[in-house]
């Protein structure tokens, strides 16, 4: 995967009093929350997602704000690692307090709203934010630039599959199924999200997961069945 480089120093010929300028650039980035902005939009199973999106007024002075820095001598690449590194910082409470108890029903639940709100609004719009704020990034990089962005928040997400998997919980294999069924669900937006060469190992690792629970509810439905046949004999 292409990277992007995230830099945190202002560059030399950068004068210290547009630091002020960058770090408005950055408190701004770091208030458009698209999960809490698109509750809406998740009640409504994602129909009004760009009526929505376009009306957070941020993103207009996002894209305002990003010119100005260019004009006052931040270079381009400069500007997209600000803006990369504080977009990711902020998509990784996503997986806020996914880590604790994976055979907590109100954990399992939350995962599950989160895993909706990611693949539905999160992360389609930090794509379309990221194209309304730079529009002139061609394509390869635009997309690279994407999964720096989402990639941790995403692979979090994944990984917490992998920890139910691997319980010794007896009723791992209904809270399987139920991921199981959910992230079949969420695959084909997933793939088309992650369709480049950039997100290529996110969508492996999707299918991956799916396989992952799949193969442990056929273990889990097997021991059961051992177990039973064991008690006739």
């Amino acid at each position: 995967m292409a990277s992007v480089t995230l830099s945190a120093s202002t560059p030399p010929n950068i004068p210290a009093s547009t630091d002020r300028l960058e770090d408005e650039f950055r408190r701004i980035l770091l208030s458009v929350n698209f999960p809490v902005e698109a509750e809406i939009v998740l009640d409504s199973q994602y129909t009004d997602l760009n009526v929505k999106f376009d009306q957070i007024e941020a993103v207009g002075v996002l894209r305002r704000t990003a010119d100005r820095m260019t004009a006052a001598g931040y270079s381009l690449e400069r500007v997209v690692d600000v803006y990369a590194s504080a977009r990711k910082s902020l998509l990784v409470e996503i997986c806020k307090d996914l880590d604790r108890n994976v055979e907590s029903k109100e954990l399992k639940d939350r995962w599950t709203r989160a895993a909706k709100t990611a693949v539905h609004v999160s992360f389609p719009c930090e794509r379309r934010l990221l194209d309304r704020i730079f529009p002139d990034l061609t394509g390869d990089i635009a997309e690279a630039c994407f999964v720096e962005i989402v990639e941790d928040s995403a692979l979090c997400l994944l990984r917490f599959t992998e920890a139910i998997t691997n319980t010794g919980c007896p009723s791992r294999i209904f809270h399987a199924l139920h991921l199981y069924e959910l992230l079949s669900g969420l695959l084909p937006q997933i793939r088309t999200i992650f369709g480049s060469k950039s997100g290529e190992s996110i969508s492996c690792e999707a299918e991956k997961s799916l396989s992952g629970l799949s193969d442990c509810v056929i273990a889990t439905f097997s021991e059961h069945e051992t177990a039973l046949n064991g008690k006739k004999h």
